[in-house]
């Protein structure tokens, strides 16, 4: 599904997230499920880890499927940032831009690949 290019983290308490997420990184290098839309992240879950200390793979750059949250459809060439669940939806101003759809994702809960980024969107 993917070009991995990534490393190994270890997930944080409560950290359950699905591949296909925005990870975020705490100030102890622990990794834990984007939770504020739009925050910047340090790439995509591509294994899915279930509790504190466990090893999960996330993926930084490159092309990566993720999994839509957006209420309506995100079309290829949107800017996609991280919903507060960790989801991809499309940035708006101050947002994170995390990456450029390189498909559509016709529904939330459809997962379609995304050329990772790392910018804030201007106003």
């Amino acid at each position: 599904m993917s070009n991995f290019t990534g490393f190994k983290f270890t997930a944080t308490a409560g950290a359950a997230a699905a591949s296909g997420t925005f990870a975020k990184m705490n100030s102890n290098g622990k990794v834990t499920k984007a939770n504020s839309g739009g925050e910047r992240c340090v790439g995509v879950f591509i294994t899915s880890p279930t509790g504190d200390g466990q090893l999960c793979n996330i993926q930084y750059r490159g092309t990566v499927y993720v999994k839509s949250g957006h209420t309506s459809a995100i079309n290829a060439g949107a800017e996609v940032s991280a919903k507060s669940n960790g989801e991809a939806a499309v940035a708006t101003a101050g947002h994170y831009v995390m990456g450029i759809a390189m498909g559509t994702a016709a529904a939330s809960g459809t997962y379609f690949p995304i050329m990772q980024t790392n910018y804030q969107k201007n106003a």
